[in-house]
């Protein structure tokens, strides 16, 4: 039996970040808030058609860029915790990210008696998270 052929993709990436700014009417630009998360993802498709997804979000934060309203900066992010593992971290250039999210998704193909089919495997695992409601950022950003 020959081995089969296949096709493997990586993404790394340690900062993917979207700031919302406003702009008053002297055209100065004031930062509301920023979102920033690392990213990890592995795609593989094997020649008969099956394939195979894990993709990792890591270190989600939402900061509240205007630190003079607000006594709690970063609204949401990764919950501290004494307890973790190995898993609860993914490596990214060297550096380790807390782990939010990670989802795995499998598709194979199965031959029976009846003809050819398939069957696709699915795992989600969410991490916990902080929240911090503050009608500050949410005020600002709804004046967009």
């Amino acid at each position: 039996e020959s081995a089969s052929l296949n096709w493997k993709t990586s993404l790394y990436c340690s900062e993917m970040a979207l700031q919302v700014n406003s702009c008053d009417s002297l055209n100065s630009i004031k930062p509301i808030a920023r979102l920033s998360f690392a990213c990890v993802q592995h795609q593989l498709l094997d020649m008969d058609g099956a394939w195979e997804l894990d993709a990792t979000i890591a270190d989600v934060n939402l900061v509240d860029m205007d630190m003079s309203g607000s006594q709690y900066p970063i609204l949401i992010g990764p919950k501290k915790s004494q307890d973790t593992t190995e898993d609860d971290f993914v490596v990214v250039s060297g550096s380790h990210f807390r782990r939010c999210m990670k989802l795995q998704v499998q598709r194979s193909f199965i031959q029976s008696p009846d003809g050819l089919g398939s069957q696709t495997h699915s795992v989600v695992r969410l991490h916990p998270l902080e929240v911090v409601y503050s009608t500050n950022p949410v005020a600002r950003l709804a004046n967009i």
